[in-house]
């Protein structure tokens, strides 16, 4: 015999689980201190790169086959005051609005899957110190270190023009 419709009525019901809110990022290491930017905006990773053109803002100008790339100087931008001139890698990462931006960086980055359901903000007391507004939480690691999470599209500061 076929069920009926009420046969329905008497299955187990199995509890929804939440939608599992993982994401993959990139993660940066600046001395002590590790940043993280989503993979879905890296456009490529570079061995090696030649600045040009540096601005007293640190910026300066990266040309590789994708284009322009504008390249942040890390020193002013992030806790760690390494160099340009030390980093032997760029982080290609595409902007909303379609610009290429450059993270100089010293070590090879890495692969890192965080929940983004258990980012942490940041503390306002912490936030009065010399921090860039492009990171804007916290992402705890198994290990019981955490890993600053950087908003690639706040990284270039904002010009009146």
């Amino acid at each position: 015999m076929p069920p009926t419709p009420y046969h329905r009525r008497f299955q187990k019901q199995v509890p929804s689980q939440a939608p599992n809110l993982t994401e993959k990022l990139i993660a940066l290491r600046f001395g002590s201190e590790q940043y993280a930017i989503p993979m879905r905006q890296v456009q490529s990773v570079l061995n090696n790169f030649t600045a040009y053109g540096a601005l007293e803002t640190g910026q300066s100008l990266v040309m590789h086959n994708q284009g322009i790339v504008t390249l942040i100087d890390s020193a002013t931008l992030f806790l760690s005051q390494q160099a340009i001139a030390l980093s032997q890698f760029l982080v290609i990462c595409l902007l909303d609005s379609g610009e290429l931006l450059g993270i100089p960086t010293p070590e090879m980055p890495t692969i890192l899957e965080a929940d983004l359901s258990k980012l942490e903000t940041l503390p306002m007391g912490y936030r009065q110190g010399r921090l860039s507004p492009a990171i804007e939480k916290l992402i705890p690691v198994p290990d019981g270190s955490v890993v600053f999470y950087i908003n690639v599209e706040r990284l270039l500061p904002i010009s009146a023009y």
